[in-house]
């Protein structure tokens, strides 16, 4: 009978521990737990929170993100959820008006508006028609967001007004809000409750914050606190 070949196998068996797990699978067997430890970790620790769907934290916390550039996080946060339940209601509104005179998009924004945006901040683009802008605010939800910025920091800019007349003023117009009293308008208040104590943005101010400089970073703030939130109801409501 032959010997027994001694010539090593080209497929040795790997090397093993007590616990019976080859040696090379150790490795990415311990990351793959750490990373599922560590993402459990986070769900429970940093849940969305109740009646929010992922569409709705999503735009809220890009809203919250954009706001704080012109330290407008929460009026911006609260009146997209005014608007359009942060992009769950309808694309346009005021459907009875003629074209160009209607609402468009998650912030609900007019044309002549949204004009006035584009005026106040040119890096959100050129546009050669009416038909183009309407287009772009009712498909480009994070664009109609960055206009509706826009629009409130025209307003607080050029206006000199206390936080409830420029949310009137978003919705009415200059003009409009002149005729209403903003402390009791419906759409005012209603803003108002979502910003405050009990509403979805006042009771989650913190984790808007912490969410929006986890996906997009810091945001710069300005030196000077715009007039319109400086007369926030509560002090705490600052960032």
């Amino acid at each position: 009978m032959a010997p027994a070949s001694t010539a090593p196998s080209l497929c040795p068996s790997p090397v093993r521990y007590g616990s019976g797990i080859p040696r090379r699978w150790l490795r990415p067997l311990v990351v793959a737990v750490v990373m599922v430890a560590s993402s459990s970790h986070a769900a429970v620790a940093d849940p969305i929170p109740p009646g929010m769907t992922e569409r709705q934290h999503d735009l809220l916390v890009y809203a919250w993100h954009e706001g704080m550039k012109r330290n407008l996080a929460v009026t911006t946060t609260s009146i997209l959820l005014q608007e359009s339940s942060a992009g769950t209601d309808h694309k346009v509104g005021d459907r009875s008006n003629g074209f160009g005179r209607r609402s468009y998009g998650v912030m609900q924004l007019q044309l002549g508006a949204a004009r006035d945006a584009l005026e106040h901040c040119p890096e959100l683009g050129r546009f050669r028609t009416e038909e183009e802008i309407i287009a772009r605010l009712i498909h480009d939800d994070r664009w109609n967001i960055r206009v509706g910025v826009c629009f409130l920091d025209r307003l607080n800019t050029r206006q000199s007004m206390t936080w409830r007349e420029l949310i009137t003023a978003y919705n009415r117009g200059i003009q409009g809000s002149r005729a209403v009293d903003p402390d009791t308008f419906p759409y005012t208040l209603s803003v108002v409750a979502h910003a405050t104590a009990g509403g979805l943005v006042g009771d989650n101010r913190a984790y808007f914050q912490r969410k929006a400089e986890e996906r997009y970073g810091p945001s710069l703030r300005e030196r000077e606190r715009p007039a319109a939130e400086v007369a926030i109801d509560l002090p705490t409501y600052w960032h």
